[in-house]
């Protein structure tokens, strides 16, 4: 060994998909305060969902539905709704299950 060191460098990215989620989560909520979201028991299986009510996107007069089994499903598919500018932090394609399901009602 030549007593060089090599500099230490910091971690990037070292946050969990969940862990991204839930920020994302949280500036969605300060963006968009009238959107209600539920998850499920803690320890069971279920979906998590967003209820947007009427009027809330431009053009979109009735409420939608939004669930998916996973929350960073849910955050894209929120990000895709309401044509989020920031798209950093998003999960890779095929890294949520599938089951994203949307449904609008009159």
């Amino acid at each position: 060994m030549s007593g060089d060191r090599v500099p230490l460098q910091a971690a990037t990215g070292g946050l969990p998909p969940w862990g991204n989620a839930v920020m994302r989560l949280h500036r969605f909520q300060g963006e968009h305060p009238d959107v209600q979201f539920t998850s499920p028991v803690m320890g069971r299986y279920g979906q998590y969902t967003a209820l947007v009510p009427p009027d809330t996107i431009p053009g979109e007069s009735r409420e939608i539905t939004v669930t998916s089994p996973d929350l960073c499903g849910l955050m894209d598919e929120l990000d895709d709704l309401f044509g989020s500018p920031d798209q950093v932090g998003r999960s890779t394609p095929g890294s949520s299950p599938q089951g994203t399901s949307l449904e609008r009602r009159p």
